[in-house]
């Protein structure tokens, strides 16, 4: 509990500018429920990848989340050579963190990066799955 509030004291967590165009508290709190939703959503398909049903034994399935995390986050830097293998989260932190609201078309694909994302790493998931059962 105490984290929670510990970005207060530093100004991590203000109301907007007046004049500015950062969004309200509603609109913030809504954001970043998308972001975390977006972010969830891939957790749980390298979460798959990581599974006993995929890699039979835990130090796999360790090493599966902690460089799935890496690369998440490697890949997803702006200058990355190949940002598309990585779930767009760093790329949502991004779009989310300039300070105004995002175009929908931003959030749309976002959206649809991450949807595709997810659909090929549980394709992985299925194959591996069946190759191993």
């Amino acid at each position: 509990m105490l984290a929670m509030l510990a970005p207060w004291p530093f100004g991590g967590i203000r109301p907007p500018e007046p004049g500015s165009a950062e969004p309200g508290l509603g609109t913030g709190v809504l954001l970043g429920v998308v972001a975390h939703g977006l972010a969830v959503v891939a957790a749980v398909a390298l979460g798959a990848l990581a599974g006993r049903a995929v890699t039979r034994r835990v130090l796999p399935g360790v090493t599966v989340l902690v460089s799935g995390s890496i690369l998440t986050i490697v890949l997803g830097l702006r200058d990355s050579i190949a940002p598309w293998l990585a779930p767009p989260v760093m790329s949502t932190a991004r779009a989310l963190g300039e300070g105004a609201v995002p175009a929908a078309g931003t959030l749309a694909l976002l959206t649809g990066w991450t949807v595709l994302w997810c659909a090929a790493v549980l394709a992985l998931y299925a194959r591996l799955r069946r190759g191993r059962s």
